[in-house]
Parts: structure tokens; C-alpha cells; sequence
């Protein structure tokens, strides 16, 4: 029988052996490359934009699958009211 650990995925973690330090974790064991945790530069500001960009993503992607809808919804009630149909209006009369 083989044990299976799952361990955390490759990325930038705090250093275990120095705190003031993130340190590479490649996905089975610590590497030699280290950054210090308070630079202008550090990874967790690079992984908040990184987060940033992806919920932009998703927004953008939501808006674009939901606007042609919207279009062709307004689209359709425009052509059935000039057609004869009710008006959106209940106070207008055909």
C-alpha cells in the first residue's frame, strides 16, 4: 500500500528557518531561493496584482457573456411592440 501526502502546491512561502524571509517551496521540498518579505518588490505584492488581475478577468468575462443577452432581449420586445404587440407602456395604448 503506497501513502499518499498531499503536499502544498509550488509557490513563495515564509521562510521556516527565518521569518523576515519568503522562501521557494517547489512543490516537494524548500529550495535555496529566498526574497526578503519586506521590499518593494516582494512576492505577496506581485501575487496581490496577480489576484487583482484575475477577478478583472472574471468580471470582464461575466459582462460579455450577459450583454448579448441583454441586447437581444431589448432587440426582441422593441420588434414584437412595433409589430403590434403590447406596449412595455400599459398606460399607452396601441
Amino acid at each position: 500500500m503506497q501513502l499518499v501526502v498531499d503536499l502544498p502546491p509550488a509557490d513563495w512561502y515564509s521562510d521556516p528557518e527565518d521569518p523576515d524571509q519568503y522562501r521557494y517551496w517547489d512543490g516537494s521540498q524548500w529550495t535555496e531561493h529566498r526574497a526578503p518579505r519586506h521590499s518593494g518588490a516582494s512576492v505577496a505584492s506581485s501575487r496581490s496584482r496577480h489576484r487583482s488581475s484575475d477577478r478583472l478577468a472574471g468580471v470582464v468575462l461575466v459582462v460579455l457573456s450577459v450583454f448579448p443577452e441583454v441586447l437581444f432581449t431589448i432587440a426582441l420586445f422593441t420588434v414584437y411592440r412595433d409589430l403590434g404587440g403590447e406596449s412595455a407602456d400599459p398606460a399607452v395604448s396601441p
